[in-house]
């Protein structure tokens, strides 16, 4: 369901991370809308690609993500013809990260990242509604294309935790259950690629 990262370099834990983290994203979510030509909806989007923050604070969770990748790269076990498998011949780096913040009733419309070989979704902050495995509120989907297709569901739900990293192809369909309550979810995502696509 994807690992709890480690407290990234110079950090004495994840929630002392985490605290200076949800400072940083804060400062930077300063649209009061979502995006128009997002998937976003009832949420803010960071506008600056978070690959080029010069802030150190930024670099070592990049720095973590990036570790992540190697994990997952090295554990992969798919056929040559597969798409993933251009991973295990080269390096893959993040090409863009950003943050997003769902306020009440935000979610993710279904869509896939073109752009990208492998997505993902860092948990920052989760509502304690997310606790409630009936509702899934704000729970990741993977598998459920963005129009209703007979008999696709989604194959795969994922409950957000902080610290919780998921790493997921980007050619999968990804969407969330909406939130419900006044707590934000706060989470950083990125696209990884490799050079040869």
């Amino acid at each position: 369901m994807g690992p709890r990262l480690p407290a990234p370099r110079g950090y004495g834990s994840l929630a002392q991370f985490h605290q200076e983290l949800r400072d940083y994203l804060r400062d930077r979510h300063t649209l009061k809308n979502h995006p128009l030509d997002q998937s976003l909806r009832n949420g803010t989007q960071t506008t600056r690609n978070l690959v080029t923050a010069p802030e150190t604070l930024m670099q070592h969770l990049l720095e973590s993500f990036r570790a992540a990748i190697d994990d997952y790269r090295d554990q992969l076990r798919v056929e040559a013809a597969h798409p993933l498998a251009v991973l295990s011949r080269g390096n893959a780096d993040i090409i863009g990260a950003w943050s997003v913040r769902l306020w009440r009733n935000g979610f993710h419309v279904n869509h896939i990242h073109p752009e990208g070989v492998l997505s993902s979704a860092y948990y920052v902050d989760v509502p304690a509604e997310t606790r409630d495995a009936g509702l899934k509120s704000g729970w990741l989907k993977l598998g459920e294309p963005r129009y209703p297709v007979p008999g696709m569901a989604p194959e795969r739900f994922v409950q957000p935790q902080p610290g919780r990293l998921v790493l997921f192809p980007s050619y999968l369909w990804h969407g969330t259950n909406a939130i419900h309550g006044e707590e934000p979810r706060v989470c950083v995502a990125f696209d990884a690629r490799t050079p040869e696509g």
